[in-house]
């Protein structure tokens, strides 16, 4: 039986702030966000309300896999929620719990998804010990299941991706992830795709106000970098400003492609403020070794690939059992990570010496293993 609860206090959504309306089921209170479909539910009324596959207690300690990335406030107590990915045959979904009174909450859909992961877990022997008895349920021993092992599978289970993703492969060479889901909507990485088109656009409607080349240099020149001004102490911010402008439209678009392909693995691991501090640190190191490699101090550089092969580093260190989609002779394959990156630092460093001057082979080059260097060291506050 549900009906409305005699609470005086309203609880707002964890996810978006909503005021949530609360209902009482089967004498436990839940609350619920008629705009985005989330719910919070209270301790020991998980089972009846989604079912006892969605218990905290039946799969946390054997298949969830805590996460670090956006963490929400519980509605209920105020305490920090905790993210916990539940993998299993190449699904995933993740929900989160207040570790302070219990609670639950579920985004709209997670329930079912939930339920539906775990019953196929237990059905393929995950939960050992475990009963189907409401209410009754032993303690479930760690079976032999590995989240690492998932990770592994999933990369030669996942099915190819659509025809639309397929063609734009075969007429961009670009990669993309077999599998590897992230828990939120990557915030950060998203803000910093648009405020970087923002820049670009107002950048080039100042250009064609400045008129001349000469204008345009004298301007862009305080923001873009030059290894000759670095060399001489000149001018050192633009070591972090050169990251925010582009030369051109396709510039722009495939650093945004890269950093959203792998950015918002590395911001959904690390959090949104370290992510954005491994980009403007490896780009900042990127611009160093540009500025000691490149033959022509005197060109200008400009663009987020240091920053962004930064974060492709960080990705490297953190998800190496990933693999990658990749186009050959119009034929699909899986490419495990370390190859695709592998071939990437071949081409760069390819570029470099045939004399490429027009692109800052070693601005990606040196972000990438600055990237590495930081993934390494930050690998243990992730997960």
């Amino acid at each position: 039986m549900t009906e409305t609860a005699p609470y005086g206090d309203v609880r707002s959504c964890a996810r978006c702030g909503y005021p949530m309306v609360s209902q009482l089921h089967e004498g436990t209170r839940v609350d619920q966000c008629h705009r985005c479909g989330g719910s919070l539910i209270e301790p020991g009324g998980v089972a009846s309300n989604v079912g006892h596959w969605a218990e905290p207690s039946f799969w946390k300690e054997t298949l969830g896999r805590e996460t670090h990335g956006e963490t929400l406030c519980c509605p209920g107590c105020s305490g920090e929620m905790t993210g916990f990915q539940v993998p299993w045959d190449g699904r995933s979904v993740v929900v989160d719990h207040c570790g302070t009174c219990g609670a639950l909450f579920l985004d709209k859909g997670e329930g079912e998804k939930l339920v539906s992961i775990v019953r196929q877990a237990e059905s393929q022997g995950a939960f050992k010990g475990a009963t189907d008895a409401l209410g009754k349920k032993t303690k479930p021993t760690r079976p032999t299941y590995d989240v690492e092992e998932e990770m592994r599978s999933a990369q030669d289970t996942t099915d190819k991706p659509p025809l639309p993703v397929y063609i734009f492969q075969v007429f961009t060479g670009m990669p993309v992830e077999v599998w590897n889901p992230v828990r939120n909507s990557a915030m950060w990485t998203r803000t910093l795709t648009v405020i970087l088109g923002v820049i670009f656009f107002i950048s080039m409607g100042f250009s064609i106000g400045l008129g001349s080349q000469e204008n345009i240099q004298h301007v862009f020149g305080y923001l873009t970098m030059k290894p000759d001004d670095i060399l001489h102490g000149r001018r050192l911010w633009t070591l972090v400003t050169y990251l925010f402008f582009h030369t051109g439209i396709i510039h722009l678009l495939g650093n945004a492609y890269f950093l959203n392909v792998f950015g918002d693995n590395v911001e959904d691991r690390l959090g949104g403020p370290v992510f954005f501090g491994v980009f403007v640190l490896s780009g900042l190191l990127g611009g160093v070794f540009q500025t000691v490699f490149q033959a022509d101090p005197t060109i200008s550089v400009l663009g987020a690939s240091g920053g962004i092969a930064g974060l492709m580093g960080a990705y490297f260190v953190l998800f190496p059992r990933v693999k990658v989609w990749m186009v050959f002779f119009f034929m699909h394959f899986r490419v495990p990570i370390a190859f695709y990156f592998g071939g990437w630092i071949l081409v760069n460093l390819a570029g470099w010496y045939l004399g490429g001057a027009t692109i800052a082979w070693w601005a990606h080059l040196g972000g990438f293993m600055s990237g590495c260097l930081l993934g390494f060291f930050l690998r243990d506050s992730g997960n």
